[in-house]
């Protein structure tokens, strides 16, 4: 890092590669944006004296997946040492952090609402449905059953209806848009069968 040409009160940075021709020096302007955005926000996160509060506005812009749970990590190892607020849009990043880590702001009338949210809701509300649930390793259902009940793995089948039986058809139907449509075929079918 160098002080810029123009103006001293800048740094540029700069650097070689390891193995690599050393009259080679390699700026900013030849990595991408994430890796850019990455590498200020690792320098805020670590510093060795943080200020009182940091706020960080969607921060898993142009991130790979991987990147976001490591920027995970350093915020919750950032926080230990000061409070922050970040605003983000990122399952990925949400999914990280501790539900009663997390403030989910909706609009009402005409005000921001604040509001924490239990691990089921949060899950739920940060799709578009909770059927989206099943599309992730990580966000499946029955996955983050067998983290708490390692038994459930060989009884998925026995429990499932069970807990479906619980929930209720009419709540399953109104929260489940394709499961509602998939059973409504399945009634049509029984009425076409002549009997």
């Amino acid at each position: 890092m160098v002080p810029n040409a123009i103006n001293p009160d800048y740094i540029i940075l700069n650097w070689r590669e390891q193995d690599v021709d050393p009259d080679i020096i390699f700026g900013p302007n030849q990595l991408s944006d994430g890796t850019l955005r990455l590498m200020a926000l690792i320098t805020l996160l670590l510093q060795p004296q943080p200020p009182e509060l940091i706020i960080i506005d969607e921060p898993e812009l142009g991130l790979h997946p991987y990147a976001i749970s490591v920027l995970a990590a350093l915020l919750k190892s950032a926080s230990r040492q000061t409070q922050i607020i970040v605003s983000t849009q990122s399952v990925t990043l949400v999914d990280q952090l501790e539900p009663e880590h997390i403030v989910v702001v909706n609009r009402e009338n005409d005000q921001s609402v604040f509001a924490r949210l239990n691990e089921q809701d949060l899950v739920t509300n940060s799709l578009d449905s909770p059927e989206l649930i099943n599309e992730g390793d990580e966000t499946a259902p029955s996955k983050r059953i067998i983290n708490e009940i390692p038994e459930y793995k060989d009884n998925k089948v026995l429990i499932g209806p069970t807990v479906a039986k619980e929930i209720g058809l009419p709540k399953l139907r109104e929260r489940c848009a394709h499961f509602n449509e998939w059973l409504g075929r399945i009634e049509n079918l029984s009425l076409r069968i002549p009997g």
